[in-house]
């Protein structure tokens, strides 16, 4: 997995704060500060429902 050496590299430690699934969350939040959908963005990471991130109603 290129994740990991990707920490050491950077200096930043193996915990679950640094861990993939923050990744897809910092994702996620870069395309909506780009102004893409939540329905999008949704589809794209493969998330059941955007209520049970988001609190958000349809769009």
């Amino acid at each position: 997995m290129a994740w990991h050496p990707a920490l050491d590299r950077a200096g930043l430690e193996r915990i679950h704060v640094n861990g993939l699934h923050a990744l897809r969350h910092f994702y996620a939040s870069a395309l909506l500060d780009a102004g893409e959908s939540i329905k999008a963005i949704a589809e794209w990471l493969g998330t059941p429902t955007r209520r049970s991130h988001c609190g958000c109603t349809p769009t």
